[in-house]
């Protein structure tokens, strides 16, 4: 593998869609429900692997290395969740997306 390419997480979600009439437009997610138990922390996990890919830009990924990794993930986690507009910005949904 080229070190200067991150390799992605694996996929969290199945895809299922149901649209019936009265539903039209509408989108939901959910972490799903494993073994008597909801996935809320696995789904957690995944976005926060996922953090580093969507909140950093190209050349802070391809820089990415062990000893400056906690530092990168962190940066990535305060532009997400250290601003202002935070409540409006929904970043959360887009990484989601």
């Amino acid at each position: 593998m080229n070190p200067s390419v991150l390799q992605q997480p694996d996929k969290f979600f199945e895809i299922r869609v149901h649209s019936p009439e009265t539903l039209k437009g509408m989108t939901a997610v959910c972490a799903g429900y494993e073994l008597n138990r909801w996935r809320d922390k696995q789904l957690a996990g995944h976005l926060i692997r996922w953090l580093p890919e969507f909140a950093l830009t190209y050349s802070e990924l391809k820089a990415l290395r062990a000893h400056n990794a906690a530092d990168l993930v962190a940066k990535a986690a305060r532009s997400v969740y250290m601003s202002d507009k935070y409540k409006r910005r929904r970043e959360i949904g887009e990484l989601l997306l």
